[in-house]
Formats: structure tokens, sequence, C-alpha cells
């Protein structure tokens, strides 16, 4: 069933679709918290914005970047962002580095408030959201460029600033290669010892539990079959510690029917 188009919903479509932007342009919740506007209407913090249901999108800025994988996933941000918007979630986004607990800052996209005018109209709201999903790419992209502060890579370590908040899906663009000071040696860890790190990493991150997380680009580009197989097995016993579940993944699953929320 096509749905009827009347002039007053045109028009109201039209409004909806700038005033998305100058919502974005205000800011969401920027009067607390440690928030803070930016010149483009992104919030930024420490960590990721509790005031709705919250989704995160974070970007690999290691090697992985600089050999252009990142940057091939800008489309698969994109279709992120649209399914947070069609869920009304708000999506933080970020670049990690080897010290994300010093160096990572999250820009927040508002899918959750809708203008007071267009509120009561579900779809004329949907269509702004995805309108406001699809400008993101600019964004995006900028966060591709974001210089690296401390070489090397530690997803982990992202993905306990992102638990700090109560977050339903995160995903993460990365080969998932811990780069880092803090596992100098996973190559070449035992069980028990990839067990013990992932207890203590588990501990931080009882915001995901119940969350999906996505290892998109898992292992791309990476010569070492024993390397991508210990950082697997880190993410699966630290996340099942955490209460969360694992997708790791060479590309970005459908989104489309449920989402990607834990059934």
């Amino acid at each position: 069933m096509k749905t009827l188009i009347t002039p007053i919903r045109a028009i109201a479509l039209i409004v909806a679709v700038a005033a998305s932007f100058m919502l974005a342009a205000c800011g969401s919740g920027g009067d607390g918290g440690g928030y803070r506007g930016t010149s483009d209407g992104a919030v930024v913090s420490d960590v990721p914005s509790a005031e709705a249901d919250l989704d995160v999108l974070l970007g690999d800025c290691s090697s992985f970047r600089d050999r252009g994988y990142l940057a091939s996933f800008l489309d698969s941000m994109v279709e992120v962002a649209k399914s947070s918007a069609a869920m009304r979630r708000n999506l933080s986004y970020a670049c990690f580095d080897a010290a994300p607990e010093r160096t990572l800052r999250f820009d927040t996209v508002n899918f959750f408030d809708a203008p007071e005018a267009i509120k009561d109209d579900d779809y004329v709201v949907a269509r702004a959201m995805e309108a406001k999903a699809l400008g993101t790419r600019k964004r995006f992209a900028q966060m591709i460029q974001q210089p690296q502060e401390v070489p090397g890579s530690n997803p982990l370590a992202a993905l306990e600033m992102a638990a700090q908040s109560r977050v339903r899906r995160v995903f993460m663009f990365s080969d998932g290669l811990i780069d880092s000071r803090d596992l100098p040696r996973l190559k070449t860890m035992s069980e028990a010892e990839l067990g013990q790190a992932a207890s203590d990493w588990g501990k931080a991150m009882s915001g995901l539990r119940g969350a999906t997380i996505y290892i998109v680009g898992a292992g791309r580009g990476v010569s070492s079959v024993e390397l991508v197989a210990a950082s697997r097995r880190l993410f699966e016993l630290t996340l099942e510690k955490a209460g969360a579940d694992l997708v790791w993944a060479d590309s970005l699953p459908d989104l489309s029917s449920t989402g990607g929320d834990r059934a």
C-alpha cells in the first residue's frame, strides 16, 4: 500500500528534511555531562551519549586506515547510520588508535529527537531521519582523515570506552588486530593466558551486556593466520565475559531485517 502524500504532508516533508539538519546544528544534549557542540552540530564527549538507545561506530585509524581499507567501508558506515536512524537510536562515532583511553573522542548524531512541528507524524519524521543519515557520509569521511595520535591499534580499549554507556550495537571497522603494548605477544599466548586477559577486559565492559558487536573487515590484509585467530579468540572470550554477542565478518551483514540486534 502506497503512502498518500498530500500537499500539506509534502510541504511538511520538505520542512522536516531541512529541520533535521537544523536540529543537528543545535546538538543533542550539550548542556551537561561533559558534552560540547562542534561547528557542524555534532556532540563531542569522552563517552557516548546515554540520552536514548545508542549505537556506536568505531573506525580503526591505524595501518588498517593507512592501507586504504577503512575508506573502502564508507558506504557501509552510511548503512549503519540509516539503520540507527530507522530505529531512532543516537549514533556515536569515533576513530581509535593504540591508546583510546587517552585519545578517543565521540561525535554523536541525534536520531532520537524530532522537531516539535513534525514529531507526531511518523512518516515525515522517518524521512527526515533518513535524510540526516544520508548526510553522515561527510562526517565519516572526516573521521577517517583524523590524525593518529598514538601509533598502533587497541580495539579492546576502544570497546571499553564505548561500554561506559549502555550500548545496543557496536560497529567496529577494523581488521580486529591488537597492536598495543598491552598485549605485546598476542600471537603466542596460551588459551589460559587469553582467558585471563579476557576476564580483565570483560569486567570493564558491563555496558555491552546484551549488545551485538560487529568487527567488520576482520582479518582483512593480515598475512598471519595465527595472529588473526588469536585476536578473534580474545574478542570471543572477552565479549562472552561481558555478556555480548560477537559478529566477526569481512563485510557488513544485512541490517534490513532485524537491525542486527540480539534476537
